[in-house]
């Protein structure tokens, strides 16, 4: 589907450059025509359907010429600028990948979702990382993992459910928009949501997608379990990434058991301390009561992998079901990003490919 924007703006040299770039890079989504004086554009807009218009702040117009559906934003000279007459603002000056994704916002706020509500066992592969232990490195290593996901050639997204979780301590990318803006989206259940998420999705330089953290932990407490079972039904149902990461706080409750249709694997870390094994053996026998109570194979998708692994002291579960993919030794005074650069490089990942 191509999104028909309008855009009317004074400044010929801007509005060429501008068109020819978004049919050069984005023909296939977006179709643009192009404006320079007011009267055009209205003749125009009464015998043509666009889906959104793109105006000149500095262009006097009257609203009621418009049509009444026709989502509407301003073509503005600053950052920062938000909205302009109650309307959302966009930047003329930044780069034309980030005026598309804010064209994509706008208008799947008021776009009819075309998302299934039922679960779709094909499309990405969803491998989650969680821990019943703390401290041992289970963010660090679904990180890592996306990242060497990734360096094989794959279309990865890193997606941070923690709730104080943060995507932005392991990847950075350009774009203005954060998890907060999907958890609206998701509450809000009138937006094509598909859309959405390809408008908020930032890409690191090692070639990860990610979604930037919330603005506040508080917006993740808003997240339920329908709105994670709609938001990973959305992404599976979307076929756009072959790996979503999932980095998730450990609870075997109501939503972890909705998501065993889609699970493709489930990974536990811990370090090899006795505390760690300890809970890790609980957890273990916690999913194999779960496995049985739902008649739904859990144990053969379920992994255990030791960070932070020390020689002296640190030990192995020994005659349990699942399997144990490897350990990481604990890398003394290493940057976060240095830990996942080392992590991704190891053959630990090897059994998700």
């Amino acid at each position: 589907m191509r999104i028909r924007v309008a855009i009317i703006e004074q400044d010929t040299g801007y509005l060429e450059k501008i068109t020819n770039v978004f049919n050069t890079r984005y023909t296939e989504q977006v179709e643009i025509h192009a404006f320079t004086v007011m009267n055009r554009a209205i003749e125009f807009l009464q015998s043509n359907r666009v889906d959104m218009i793109l105006v000149d702040e500095q262009i006097e117009m009257q609203l009621k010429m418009f049509p009444s559906k026709c989502n509407l934003a301003y073509l503005v000279d600053s950052m920062g600028i938000e909205s302009v007459k109650g309307y959302p603002a966009i930047c003329k000056f930044q780069k034309v990948n980030l005026i598309y994704k804010q064209i994509l916002s706008i208008y799947s706020e008021n776009s009819q979702s075309v998302s299934e509500s039922h679960l779709n066992l094909g499309g990405s592969n969803v491998i989650a990382f969680m821990s019943p232990a703390g401290g041992t490195g289970t963010s660090s290593m679904a990180a890592a993992c996306a990242m060497q996901c990734a360096g094989r050639g794959n279309n990865v997204l890193y997606l941070n459910l923690e709730k104080f979780g943060s995507s932005d301590a392991f990847f950075s990318g350009e774009g203005q928009f954060t998890m907060s803006d999907i958890i609206f989206a998701l509450k809000g259940r009138k937006a094509n949501l598909a859309m959405k998420l390809q408008s908020c999705v930032k890409k690191a330089t090692c070639g990860v997608d990610f979604f930037s953290t919330s603005q506040t932990a508080l917006d993740m407490l808003e997240l339920d379990t329908d709105d994670i079972i709609q938001l990973i039904v959305d992404l599976k149902n979307a076929g756009t990434y072959q790996y979503v990461i999932m980095d998730m706080d450990f609870d075997l409750g109501e939503c972890f058991k909705k998501l065993q249709t889609m699970l493709n694997g489930i990974v536990m870390v811990g370090d090899g301390s006795a505390v760690a094994n300890r809970k890790l053996y609980r957890a273990v026998e916690a999913l194999e009561i779960m496995e049985k109570n739902l008649n739904m194979p859990i144990i053969n998708r379920t992994f255990i992998i030791y960070n932070k692994f020390r020689s002296q002291g640190g030990k192995v579960l020994e005659h349990i079901p699942v399997d144990i993919l490897g350990g990481t030794p604990f890398y003394m005074q290493a940057t976060t990003e240095q830990v996942v650069k080392e992590l991704s490089c190891t053959k630990i990942f090897d059994a998700f490919q």
